[in-house]
């Protein structure tokens, strides 16, 4: 796993080996920068000598390690020897020690070693964490714009192409002139839009297997609305809204990724360096690009315009059939106050009648009482009538008898 890649200067060869002739044997740091610069011209595409150099840099580091075994950068290289030759997870234990052991020397290469791992075994979130970590050691402008390309990159194979986005626009920051940025910044820009078209492409199969078998929620004018039927108006222009809202940004990103696109197909710019490293556009791809994001935004503008068609559609009618339905619900409100009242007004005058009844029910009891009164006092009359009568009967008779008791007590005179 390389710190640096690419291309060397052409006269980097050459120093080299005067350099290697030159060094003394025990100077560890002399020969980890020759092990350095070997396997720097590894990566020149123009020399057929790469094996050769890539032993010659395993002997350098190796010799540094063994003159002292404490040497991180040396262990840094013995590391990049173990992953060049597949031993994944030697290397891995390797750089997890050295950037331990050089934790106070704030050196970005061991943390982005770890993260090229990290990418190697797939493990893309773990790299970008590794990577942003490494940035905010790198103060150097053009070691932070590889490490920004690596970022990148992660993002993208991470499928995170928000974040992808944001780490290419740190990048031209530092290179705004650099096309092959550019290049890089507008297709992640057309794969966020359809990563985002696809989520509303799924998101509108959804609603439609949420809503298969279910009634039109279209109603007659003159069709009495259910609070369910406002409901799923309601729900389905929402739906057209939030796919609206979704889709719009989506298709601003294929639009400005287009005018990229476009420009880059038009420019023929030479290779950019930055240290070690190279970096190009094509025109050819960029041409490419630009034919395939003009197809992709052609069809979302399209199905954009029918959404936003339908959300208006729905909007309305959901508008329509709402104050339909608070009207009906008023109307039904004031009917049952109306039915209420009529209820009120109807137990009252049967209140009104019981209290009549009652009055002439308690009149009548009253009548008959004084009547049953009036004939008892004449009953009694009769009666204490009777009893004086008899009791004058009882009297006279008391007298008749006495007088008839005397008129036998007297002495009888003879004539």
């Amino acid at each position: 796993m390389p710190v640096r890649r690419g291309k060397l200067l052409c006269n980097l060869l050459q120093h080299a080996h005067r350099r290697a002739a030159a060094v003394p044997r025990d100077d560890a740091h002399a020969l980890v920068a020759l092990g350095n610069m070997y396997y720097c011209l590894k990566f020149d595409e123009k020399n057929k000598r790469t094996d050769s150099f890539f032993n010659k840099a395993c002997e350098y580091y190796a010799r540094a390690l063994r003159l002292h075994p404490r040497n991180v950068y040396a262990a840094n290289g013995v590391g990049i020897v173990a992953a060049e030759k597949g031993h994944v997870d030697d290397a891995r234990a390797i750089f997890a020690r050295v950037r331990e052991a050089a934790h106070d020397t704030n050196t970005p290469d061991f943390t982005v070693n770890l993260a090229h791992l990290a990418m190697l075994t797939g493990s893309y979130a773990q790299a970008a964490a590794l990577y942003d970590e490494a940035l905010q050691h790198t103060p150097d402008p053009a070691r932070a714009l590889h490490t920004l390309l690596f970022l990148a990159n992660a993002r993208f194979r991470q499928h995170s192409y928000a974040l992808a986005v944001a780490a290419l626009q740190r990048a031209l920051r530092l290179a705004p002139d650099a096309h092959f940025l550019w290049s890089n910044l507008a297709l992640a820009l057309e794969r966020q839009a359809i990563d985002e078209l696809n989520a509303d492409k799924s998101a509108k199969h959804a609603f439609q297997q949420q809503h298969r078998g279910e009634p039109a929620a279209d109603v007659a004018p003159d069709a009495e609305l259910t609070q369910e039927q406002v409901d799923r108006l309601e729900h389905t222009a929402a739906h057209y809204r939030s796919r609206a809202k979704a889709m719009g940004p989506a298709v601003a990103m294929l639009e400005e990724a287009l005018r990229v696109f476009d420009w880059l197909a038009g420019v023929r710019a030479e290779p950019v360096r930055f240290g070690m490293l190279s970096y190009a556009h094509s025109q050819s791809s960029a041409l490419k690009h630009k034919t395939h994001t003009e197809r992709v935004l052609a069809e979302a503008r399209k199905e954009l315009e029918s959404v936003c068609g339908h959300e208006r559609e729905c909007a309305a009618a959901w508008q329509a059939a709402y104050e339909r339905f608070e009207q009906q619900r008023a109307d039904q409100q004031q009917r049952e106050a109306e039915a209420r009242a009529q209820a009120e007004r109807e137990k009252l005058e049967r209140l009104r009648e019981f209290e009549a009844m009652d009055r002439e029910a308690l009149q009548a009891a009253k009548q008959r009482q004084e009547e049953e009164e009036q004939q008892q006092q004449q009953q009694n009359q009769k009666k204490a009538s009777k009893r004086s009568r008899k009791s004058k009967k009882d009297a006279g008779d008391a007298e008749a008898i006495s007088a008839s008791t005397a008129a036998h007590d007297e002495p009888l005179v003879t004539v």
